[in-house]
């Protein structure tokens, strides 16, 4: 018999409705049809505010409309579906924190602490190994660098040879090649940190039998060129991983929060309430997964205009590539990984009966992921990227197998790791 905690509408745990699912779908597909009809009309009044001011309001409106159709799209659609959030969730029988599982108490709070700090340890475990595995030499660097004029040197055939690379301080983005004696040619791709920072990027891509070997600036300082490189080597790792963790775990918390809101409270109770546990796990977790891959860029090079430009059809071909994306794009091991993901988040709020615990252990991955995103460029060859990633969670065999260690773990402690002294309030 199903959970009547976990149940909607008041339901017990003998019964079974598919009205959830319904409710959400049409939500759900309404926002995506909202956000096709409105997606050209939004972009055009932005490109007519940009034409007038660009700076309208203090919002630089070429950075916003370089952000293209699709953001928009994404943005448009959030409205009915965060309007229509409420809505549901008094349809559901969850109009109160108490039944969506947000409420506050201390037992809630070492919950949330709790798998918080294994989320953390899950990533950092993730990453660690990456990190160790990836410092294999490449042909590639990224480098965050002050605007100045840096020395380069590569190992062509065993034999150094140096060149000079200038980072310049420029508003966009900039290529430019160096040519080897023996014909090979070397690129080099820079551009700004931001909107405001004075650093910039610069990226080497190098012939495979030609890696580059070291760096200087100006004054002769040298500079790492491992494939995972510290961001800014002026500052201490220390400095950087404070300032990054300070934004990390609040805007970790605020996507955790809301993922957890609609993924488990809604889609999974949803599918719950029809299904029971173990298909509401594996289908929600899936449709988690599904809803990761969003449209694939290759799609706009077919397309007038690209992704800077919108036409009244625009926002429907954005709607129908969200829709069969996956398809298109389908990686098993990302797929397998957002799955398992989803399934550790569904598991955890059914062991806990409260959104605490699933919120705490996707704030710990997502913000150890932006710290280490934040700081380091990771750039693996193809196999370290297979086995080990690059600076992501989900594309990766090492991910799928610690993520399936972490849902057998659960399934075979139960919700006994997760309990606390103080009474868990439902």
């Amino acid at each position: 018999m199903k959970d009547k905690n976990l149940m909607l509408f008041g339901l017990d745990g003998s019964k079974s409705s598919l009205k959830g699912l319904w409710i959400f779908f049409a939500i759900y597909f309404g926002a995506t049809l909202f956000a096709a009809v409105l997606t050209p009309p939004f972009y055009w009044l932005a490109q007519y505010i940009q034409s007038v001011d660009p700076n309208f309001m203090g919002v630089d409106m070429n950075w916003l409309l370089n952000k293209g159709t699709e953001a928009f799209f994404d943005r448009i659609r959030y409205v009915p579906i965060v309007l229509g959030l409420p809505l549901m969730m008094k349809m559901c029988g969850l109009f109160s924190l108490k039944y969506i599982g947000l409420n506050l108490s201390l037992s809630n709070l070492k919950k949330f602490a709790k798998t918080f700090f294994v989320g953390f340890l899950t990533a950092a475990a993730i990453f660690s190994v990456q990190y160790w595995n990836a410092q294999k030499p490449t042909p590639n660097a990224r480098l965050l660098l002050l605007p100045d004029t840096y020395s380069l040197e590569f190992s062509q055939n065993g034999s150094p040879q140096k060149f000079a690379a200038e980072v310049p301080d420029i508003e966009g983005e900039k290529r430019s090649e160096l040519t080897l004696p023996n014909g090979e040619k070397i690129k080099i791709f820079q551009g700004r940190k931001g909107r405001h920072g004075p650093e910039r990027w610069l990226r080497i891509d190098a012939p495979a039998n030609c890696p580059i070997v070291s760096a200087a600036n100006s004054k002769g300082e040298k500079i790492s060129v491992s494939n995972i490189s510290k961001k800014n080597g002026s500052q201490s790792f220390f400095k950087m991983a404070l300032y990054s963790a300070l934004g990390g775990i609040i805007g970790a918390f605020l996507v955790a929060l809301l993922e957890e809101v609609i993924f488990r409270a809604l889609i999974f109770r949803s599918f719950y309430t029809a299904f029971g546990a173990a298909l509401a796990v594996a289908l929600s977790s899936a449709f988690f997964a599904y809803k990761h891959f969003g449209v694939p860029n290759s799609i706009w090079q077919n397309i007038d205009g690209g992704l800077l430009h919108a036409e009244w059809y625009t926002g429907f071909v954005i709607a129908y590539y969200d829709t069969v994306g996956v398809f298109m794009t389908f990686d098993p091991v990302i797929f397998a990984a957002l799955t398992l993901f989803g399934c550790v988040l569904s598991v955890l709020y059914v062991q806990t009966k409260v959104l605490w615990g699933p919120i705490g252990f996707h704030t710990g991955i997502v913000a150890t992921f932006m710290v280490y995103r934040d700081i380091f460029f990771v750039n693996p060859n193809p196999e370290q990227k297979f086995w080990f990633g690059s600076a992501a969670l989900s594309d990766s065999v090492l991910a799928v197998a610690i993520l399936s260690l972490i849902l057998i773990f659960q399934l075979i402690l139960g919700g006994g790791f997760w309990r606390t002294k103080a009474k868990t309030s439902t």
